[in-house]
Parts: structure tokens; C-alpha cells; sequence
């Protein structure tokens, strides 16, 4: 499998691109990171998926988001589910828990809301609750040449794409700049979604 790097992600948009004298490395190496957090918000996957465990106490409305939070998954109440014995919080525009709806008296939390850096819970805690909450991360930056890339390695030649399109847009090539993003997208769209790898992998084992 090919070490996608941050040298070789350098290596072959500026291969792409011509060789430029007019682009530096830090610019490459900058505008590599932002196409890797492109790709990680544009086609969000298993590999990016993390948890993170809270508590609440009584009278509790919030919570802080993880450092890496990119997007929301789910937000799981494990120890106590409702009347119709769902665990999974719902999640709502900041506006319907800002409103409280249903009075601002404490109970089991059944809706939260993402306002960053904070999750907000309605209603606000009645106690001690134990919570998971599953997000999609922000990829790691590539700082030192060896670093690979944090995305999953079925998206990670879309890196190379996304990168030369970055670097055609700085050096004003607006021509080569489209057929680039063209094959990013043609890349994106041909790329299996979590389930089919998943059932592949599954597949794989009996």
C-alpha cells in the first residue's frame, strides 16, 4: 500500500502542478493539511469516528465538546432510556433547547444541541447521568514530513487531487485548477460508502 505522507502528498501535487518555483513548502504543506480537512468534512467515514464519556450532575444544561470535534455522530444516555426505551438523545437546532419548550424544570436530558465549544442539554440534568457521545474527529495536521495522513486509506489518493486543485487556484491556473477538482469529486463519488467496506470486510471473514 503507498505511504501517503506528507512528503508524498507534496511530492505528487507539486508533480501535478510543474514544479513551481513560486510555491514553498510551508505553502504546500499548508494548503495539504487544509485538503485533508476537506476531505474529512466533505466524505465523513469510520476511520474518523472517536468517543468521548461525561456525567452530568443535577441542574447540569451543558457540556464541554472533545478538542477534536468535527461533526456529530450520536449522544447516548447508557444508563437510563425513556418510556419507550430509547437511550439516544435527539438532536435539535440550539433554538429549540435556547426556547425550552417544555419549561426549564431539570429531568432526563431526551435533546441536545451542538454550540460550540459547549453540547447543549434539554432538559437541563436531574442527577447523574452517564453519557457517550460519538463525533467525527478532526484529522490530525501534518507537521513533520513523515506524517501520514489521519484520513482513512481508501480516501487518501482524493488528498492528492483535492491539494493540486489548492495549488492550480494559487498559481491563477483556473483551467487546470477545474480538471483537478473534477477528479476529486469523480474520486469521491466512485469511493465505496462506510457500509459497503463494511460489509466487505464482514464478507471477507466468512
Amino acid at each position: 500500500m503507498p505511504i501517503f505522507n506528507l512528503q508524498t502528498l507534496m511530492s505528487q501535487a507539486t508533480a501535478m502542478v510543474g514544479q513551481r518555483l513560486d510555491l514553498t513548502p510551508s505553502q504546500v504543506s499548508f494548503w495539504a493539511n487544509t485538503a485533508q480537512l476537506e476531505v474529512a468534512t466533505r466524505a465523513p467515514h469510520m476511520f474518523m469516528l472517536a468517543n468521548s464519556y461525561f456525567s452530568t450532575s443535577a441542574s447540569q444544561s451543558s457540556a464541554s465538546l472533545p478538542t477534536d470535534f468535527l461533526s456529530p455522530v450520536a449522544l447516548t444516555n447508557l444508563g437510563s432510556s425513556d418510556s419507550w426505551g430509547n437511550h439516544t438523545l435527539r438532536e435539535v437546532a440550539q433554538r429549540e433547547v435556547d426556547n425550552a419548550s417544555e419549561g426549564t424544570a431539570n429531568g432526563r436530558p431526551n435533546r441536545y444541541a451542538v454550540a460550540p465549544p459547549s453540547i447543549l442539554l434539554y432538559p437541563p440534568a436531574d442527577g447523574a447521568y452517564s453519557m457517550q457521545f460519538r463525533y467525527y474527529k478532526t484529522p490530525s495536521d501534518m507537521v513533520a514530513l513523515s506524517d501520514t495522513a489521519s484520513v482513512g486509506s481508501v480516501l487518501r489518493p482524493a488528498l492528492i487531487f483535492k491539494l493540486a486543485e489548492y495549488l492550480f487556484g494559487v498559481t491563477l491556473d483556473q483551467e487546470r485548477e477545474a480538471f483537478a477538482r473534477n477528479r476529486y469529486l469523480s474520486y469521491l463519488q466512485s469511493t465505496p460508502p462506510d457500509e459497503a467496506l463494511k460489509f466487505r470486510s464482514e464478507r471477507s471473514t466468512i
